[in-house]
């Protein structure tokens, strides 16, 4: 683990303050891995910038992605590597620590897209979806993007009164909402603590069933985690949480985390996110992706159907 001091001192006085999880706050530390938190932000995204939705930065001869059935993918969220790395820094972190300690690169552009998948449930053989793509653009330029979305796209916004054959947008609201209210994104370090099923497992074997079974201990972490994340709803990193039960894809590395948007009334944003029923949608990446982003190389990782390739794995679980 890397030092990343400030916000391991910030996690280690989050967890020193509360009653149960306090008893274990070194064996929490050890376990918590470096993030990059990108919380919503009022600010007005760039072309460039990172963001929620929208319409993604397109490079001169580079279309938008049409999944095999005819319908359009979704751009779920683009993220400008430079300005993460900037932002972080800073905070006063450090090159390595800005950078993950390598997990990122320090610049170019890489963006999400994802097909209508049927409302309970990710991708199975029996219901496959429309796929996603992965995009990494090492140089963007100046004067190509802001695309019109070539739709319609039939796929309409979550409900949970649908059936599980019907094909559903995360999104709350229509795609014309979407592609024309992106949400800006800003971005900050942070130490992510473990979810309640990594305790499990790590400690399993050393404490007792008055531990496993401690309830409010295990809400606190819940607690803690959020607090962790600055209530950010993307992260960059950091120690995955499922929905259900985890589902790492050997040999890749945990890379993008999306949750649902559960707003409180007061606050607004012009649409929400839900994949299924409060689920939590994932990209891992095989570390091959990893060192061609790093060598500023393109990527394109195109999977039709499913949301595995050779290279990135997209996957959602719902709660």
């Amino acid at each position: 683990m890397s030092e990343f001091s400030a916000q391991v001192q910030a996690l280690r006085s989050m967890i020193e303050s509360e009653e149960f999880i306090s008893e274990d706050t070194d064996g929490l530390i050890q376990l918590a891995k470096p993030a990059v938190t990108l919380p919503y932000s009022s600010c007005t995204p760039t072309e460039h910038g990172s963001y929620f939705g929208g319409r993604p930065y397109l490079p001169e001869g580079a279309t938008w992605p049409i999944a095999k059935s005819g319908q359009p993918l979704l751009h779920i969220v683009q993220l400008n590597f430079a300005d993460i790395v900037r932002h972080v820094r800073a905070e006063g972190a450090s090159e390595s620590e800005a950078t993950l300690d390598g997990l990122i690169p320090d610049s170019g552009i890489f963006q999400l897209f994802v097909g209508a998948d049927p409302l309970y449930g990710g991708f199975t053989s029996d219901s496959p979806g429309d796929g996603m793509e992965i995009r990494y653009i090492p140089e963007p330029a100046e004067g190509f993007g802001n695309h019109s979305f070539p739709g319609p796209h039939t796929a309409e916004p979550a409900a949970f009164d649908e059936q599980d054959e019907d094909y559903c947008s995360p999104f709350s609201k229509d795609i014309g909402t979407i592609m024309n209210a992106p949400i800006s994104l800003s971005s900050a370090a942070a130490m992510i603590p473990p979810t309640e099923q990594a305790v499990y497992e790590a400690w399993e074997s050393e404490k007792d069933d008055d531990f496993l079974d401690n309830d409010e201990y295990f809400d606190e972490l819940v607690e803690l985690r959020s607090a962790a994340r600055n209530q950010s709803y993307i992260m960059i990193g950091g120690f995955p949480a499922f929905a259900q039960d985890p589902s790492e894809p050997d040999g890749y590395v945990h890379f993008l985390e999306i949750d649902s948007t559960y707003l409180e009334e007061e606050e607004e944003l012009p649409f929400e996110a839900m994949w299924g029923d409060l689920g939590v949608a994932h990209v891992f990446l095989h570390p091959a992706a990893l060192k061609k982003m790093h060598a500023g190389e393109a990527v394109v990782y195109r999977s039709e159907n499913t949301g595995t390739t050779d290279g990135a794995v997209f996957y959602w679980d719902q709660g």
